[in-house]
C-alpha cells in the first residue's frame, strides 16, 4: 500500500503546483491590467486640450477604447474615410459580438460598427460636430451609433440636434467627457463592465424625451 500512498501524495503535490500556477497567472493578468489602466489615466490627464495636441489625444483614445471594449469588439481602425473621402471618422470598432451588451446594441441600435470621434477641444463641442457625425452614420454603412469623446462635453445647443437625429433618423450619438472615460477605465480595472456607462447614458437620454 506504500506505493498507493506515494502516488496519492504525488498527485496532491501536482494539484498544489497547478493551483499555484493558475493563481500566479490570474495575479499577473490583474497586475498587467492595473498597470495599463494607470498608464492610460496618466496619459489622459497629461495631454493638454487644444489643437496642438489633437493627434496625441486621438491616438490615445484608440488605445483607451481598445482597452475598454476589445474584445468583444474588434480593435479600433484609426482614421477611416467613407468613399467620398469627405466624411472621415477617427476610430471605427467593428462589432461582431455574438452575445451580451454589444450584440444587443447591434440588434437594437444598428451598432454594426462603433463610430468614435475624439475631439481635443478646449471648449464644449458644438452642434456642427454632431451633424458631421450624423452625416457619417448610415444604416447601409457603418451603422447608426456614434460616440464623441470630448474633453469637456457638449454645448447646450447640441442637445436639440442629438434628439432630432434620434427621433427622425434613429441615429444615436452619445458623448464621453474625460471624467466619463476615467470612470470607465476604473470600472474595467476593477473587473466590472465599462459599457454600463453607455447603457446608463442611453437610458437617461431616452427617458428625457
Amino acid at each position: 500500500m506504500d506505493w498507493l500512498r506515494s502516488v496519492s501524495q504525488a498527485a496532491d503535490r501536482m494539484g498544489s503546483i497547478g493551483e499555484t500556477l493558475n493563481t500566479s497567472k490570474v495575479t499577473t493578468a490583474f497586475s498587467d491590467t492595473s498597470s495599463l489602466a494607470a498608464d492610460l489615466l496618466t496619459k489622459l490627464q497629461g495631454i493638454p486640450s487644444g489643437r496642438k495636441h489633437w493627434q496625441q489625444y486621438q491616438k490615445l483614445c484608440v488605445n483607451i477604447f481598445d482597452y475598454l471594449f476589445s474584445p468583444p469588439l474588434s480593435p479600433g481602425i484609426y482614421e477611416l474615410s467613407n468613399y467620398t473621402k469627405i466624411n472621415r471618422r477617427d476610430i471605427i470598432m467593428p462589432n461582431y459580438a455574438t452575445e451580451g451588451f454589444w450584440r444587443y446594441m447591434r440588434e437594437k441600435y444598428h451598432a454594426d460598427h462603433i463610430v468614435i470621434d475624439a475631439k481635443n477641444y478646449t471648449d464644449k463641442i458644438s452642434k456642427d460636430l454632431f451633424l458631421q457625425m450624423a452625416n457619417y452614420l448610415t444604416e447601409q454603412g457603418p451603422g447608426l451609433f456614434g460616440i464623441i469623446a470630448s474633453r469637456v462635453g457638449e454645448s447646450d445647443s447640441s442637445a436639440h440636434i442629438v434628439r432630432e437625429q434620434w427621433m427622425m433618423h434613429r441615429k444615436l450619438i452619445i458623448t464621453f467627457t474625460d471624467d466619463d472615460i476615467a470612470q470607465m477605465i476604473d470600472t474595467k480595472k476593477a473587473g466590472e463592465r465599462p459599457e454600463a456607462l453607455i447603457q446608463q447614458k442611453i437610458e437617461d437620454f431616452r427617458l428625457s424625451i
